[in-house]
């Protein structure tokens, strides 16, 4: 199972992933925000929104492939 999470506010979104690290441990998680989960699978570093963007963009461009 995979679990996307995007525009919450950090400490909520935070706080989801801290539960789900802990009492749902086979479910993998992905954040697309520009500031980093620590609790996430998987998450951007913390960048500025044009680096984000630019990166979204990129792994965007690259589905298709």
């Amino acid at each position: 199972d995979l679990a996307i999470f995007v525009g919450l506010p950090y400490s909520m979104e935070w706080t989801i992933l801290s539960g789900l690290k802990h009492f749902a441990p086979g479910v993998k998680t992905m954040t697309l925000d520009c500031v980093y989960q620590p609790n996430a699978s998987w998450s951007f570093p913390n960048s500025t929104i044009k680096e984000w963007a630019a990166s979204l963009r990129a792994i965007v461009e690259n589905l298709g492939d």
